[in-house]
């Protein structure tokens, strides 16, 4: 007895390949937002942990903030590690990227899994051998010098922040905003005028880093996803257009920050 083998017809293989391409037009985004959910999660664990170490080292050097940057003046550029270009000095060996490294042992932890490196801004060489790091956060520059206790609101005060927005830099750290008016010898919020700005590097930069929005690390060490929006009350940003690129941040009557100002209290009146 012979037997004949049927195959598919045409109809019935486009049948199948049609509901293959519907099944995976539906997963594809599922899995795309499950994949950045995990990249979100990552990210805040990472500021988790810098918040852990900046609570160490306030409890290490006399319940103070470390200083804004390495000059302790005008926002700049530090190479992270010191050594990374040129040669090591002072200045660089200031930048807080540096002085939390007894705290973390890693500087991996400053970059954002949704934060690809860019290579075209501050894309100067790197010394033969040196590790590149991508870096994603800033340091709230208006703390520097800070005493612990003069933080009235540590809960809402901005401590670190995905500063360069939907990007990561290549081994350089930056403290933003940061109190631009020298002072002895370095600037801190209660001694210095508000002369500053909120840097934002690359000025291209989309904050839209997770969803519509980005991580940020707070004093009191808590770290909480913000919608980037317009409202004051949660957002450092006083405009940002639809593909999340800011225009202007919130500032006071002096100029300063107002994420940002250590004395925030949560009535707006200080």
């Amino acid at each position: 007895m012979s037997r004949s083998r049927k195959g598919f017809t045409l109809i019935e293989l486009l049948v199948v390949i049609a509901i293959i391409a519907i099944l995976a037009a539906i997963l594809f985004p599922v899995f795309a937002q499950a994949r950045e959910k995990a990249r979100q999660a990552t990210c805040q664990s990472n500021l988790k942990q810098i918040g852990n170490a900046i609570m160490m080292y306030v409890q290490d050097y006399d319940e103070t903030y470390p200083i804004n940057d390495g000059r302790g003046n005008v926002p700049a550029f530090y190479t992270q590690p010191p050594d990374a270009r040129g040669v090591a000095s002072v200045a660089r060996m200031g930048v807080w990227a540096t002085t939390l490294q007894p705290y973390i042992k890693s500087y991996r932890i400053y970059q954002c899994p949704s934060c690809p490196l860019d290579t075209t801004t501050l894309s100067a060489p790197l010394n033969a051998g040196a590790t590149e790091y991508p870096i994603s956060y800033a340091y709230n520059g208006q703390l520097a010098c800070s005493n612990l206790a003069s933080i009235t609101s540590p809960a809402t005060c901005i401590n670190f922040w995905e500063a360069y927005g939907k990007a990561s830099i290549r081994n350089y750290a930056i403290s933003t905003p940061t109190l631009s008016t020298p002072g002895p010898p370095h600037p801190r919020f209660s001694s210095s005028d508000c002369a500053l700005y909120v840097q934002r590097v690359p000025i291209t930069t989309s904050y839209f880093v997770h969803g519509n929005g980005s991580n940020y690390l707070y004093c009191e060490g808590h770290v909480k996803w913000v919608s980037a929006s317009t409202d004051y009350h949660y957002s450092p940003w006083a405009e940002i257009d639809g593909n999340g690129i800011p225009g202007s941040y919130w500032s006071d009557d002096r100029g300063c920050a107002w994420l940002f100002r250590p004395p925030l209290t949560p009535d707006g009146e200080n």
